[in-house]
């Protein structure tokens, strides 16, 4: 088979459009189970869920006519205005930019019938982040599934340019020696060498540290902190 057939089959069996909260959720799980964390899923959906309906805290239209500001137009000012304006609240978002609202969502079109268009900022989010997918099935968005690979892109590293063969021929032979690899390494695709490295941080900490990663707290635990500002770069 060769690389466009390949490529035409990786997107025939790609993730269905607009998934079902039991679809994503049975994506996630599997993804877990092949990682070896199946224990992480509850603490997942748990805690990436969107909290409760503002209006169980206070009655819808409570806060008419009082005023509040929020700094920034992207995801989560547009979020913060959408809820708090259930309450009634005067809402003012003050965004620099005047061409879009958004944040780093930011779709750029090229034509004027907006059939050719490219996503200038944000690119991709899992099927994981709840919150995110709440909104998307409150206003009903279409999704797609994010194309993991094609061999028509190229990786551009350390001067040389080459083409994404989905044999990954292309690294072995011409990226693999730029680099002081063991011959272990040599013979590892590069995505393999890559999940070695989140795996072995991620496997080395009980799953009620790895929940940290979601939470924001006071003060985490010693080993979380340990590799939590390491680059890609570090880790490897």
């Amino acid at each position: 088979m060769d690389a466009s057939a390949k490529f035409n089959e990786k997107m025939q069996s790609a993730d269905p459009k607009n998934p079902t909260d039991s679809q994503r959720h049975d994506m996630l799980y599997k993804s877990l189970v092949k990682a070896g964390r199946a224990e992480d899923y509850q603490n997942i959906i748990n805690l990436l869920s969107p909290l409760p309906d503002i209006i169980r805290y206070a009655s819808s239209g409570e806060f008419k006519n009082v005023k509040v500001g929020i700094i920034g137009g992207g995801l989560s000012g547009m979020a913060a205005a959408f809820e708090l304006r259930k309450l009634g609240f005067d809402i003012t978002v003050f965004e620099p930019t005047t061409t879009h609202m958004g944040g780093r969502i930011y779709t750029y079109y090229f034509n004027d019938n907006k059939t050719l268009y490219g996503e200038l900022g944000a690119m991709r989010f899992p099927v994981s982040h709840e919150t995110v997918w709440h909104y998307i099935d409150l206003f009903k968005l279409d999704t797609e599934p994010l194309l993991q690979s094609d061999p028509e892109t190229f990786f551009y590293i350390r001067g040389i340019r080459v083409k994404n063969d989905s044999e990954g021929k292309n690294i072995f032979h011409k990226i693999y020696p730029q680099f002081e690899l063991t011959v272990q390494e040599m013979n590892t695709p590069w995505p393999a060498l890559l999940g070695k490295v989140n795996s072995y941080y991620l496997s080395t900490m009980p799953p009620d540290i790895r929940k940290q990663f979601l939470m924001i707290l006071p003060a985490y635990d010693h080993r979380y902190q340990s590799i939590e500002n390491l680059s890609s770069r570090q880790a490897l």
